[in-house]
C-alpha cells in the first residue's frame, strides 16, 4: 500500500484592501518578486460585486502567511499620505478625500450630477487649506466639470421645453 499524500494547509493573511485595479497591480508586483498571492472572491467581484454586500467594490488581497512581511514590505511603494507625524491620516485630508469620493460617484448618473455640484466648494474649499491635492484629485476636478456640463445639457433640454 502507498501512503496517502500529506497536504499542507496553508493560512492566508490579507496584506493589502483597495479596490480591484489597486490590488491586480499589487498582486503583479507580489508576483513579480516571486510571492505567491490571490484576490479573496476575485471572480464573484468581477462577475457580480454587489452580492458580496456594502462594500462591493472594495477586495483583499492575500498572501500566505509565511510572506506576509515581505509582502508588506514590497507594497510599502504607495505615495505617502499627510501624517500628523504618526502614520494615521490628517483628519482633514481623510475628510476632503471623502467628499471628492461622494463627488465622484454622484458625477456618475444625471440625477445625482447636481449633488456633485453642490459639494464642489466644500472640496475645493479643503484641498485650499490642505495645501497639497489630497489622492485621485485631477479623477475629482474631471467628475465636477463633467458634472457641470451635464447638468447644463439637461436644464437646457428643460428650458427648451
Amino acid at each position: 500500500m502507498s501512503e496517502e499524500p500529506q497536504f499542507r494547509r496553508i493560512e492566508w493573511t490579507t496584506v493589502f484592501a483597495g479596490t480591484m485595479s489597486e490590488a491586480i497591480v499589487c498582486q503583479g508586483l507580489l508576483g513579480s518578486n516571486g510571492i505567491h498571492c490571490r484576490i479573496l472572491d476575485h471572480n464573484i467581484k468581477v462577475i457580480d460585486p454587489f452580492i458580496t454586500g456594502g462594500s462591493a467594490l472594495q477586495v483583499e488581497l492575500q498572501t500566505p502567511s509565511d510572506s506576509t512581511d515581505r509582502a508588506r514590505e514590497l507594497l510599502d511603494w504607495r505615495p505617502p499620505r499627510l501624517t500628523d507625524g504618526e502614520e494615521s491620516v490628517v483628519p482633514e485630508q481623510a475628510r476632503v478625500e471623502k467628499v471628492g469620493q461622494r463627488i465622484r460617484w454622484s458625477s456618475v448618473t444625471v440625477l445625482t450630477a447636481p449633488y456633485a455640484l453642490w459639494l464642489a466648494p466644500e472640496y475645493l474649499l479643503g484641498v485650499r487649506r490642505l495645501g497639497r491635492a489630497p489622492r485621485n484629485h485631477g479623477w475629482t476636478l474631471a467628475a465636477i466639470a463633467f458634472s457641470g456640463a451635464t447638468t447644463i445639457s439637461i436644464a437646457g433640454l428643460f428650458l427648451r421645453r
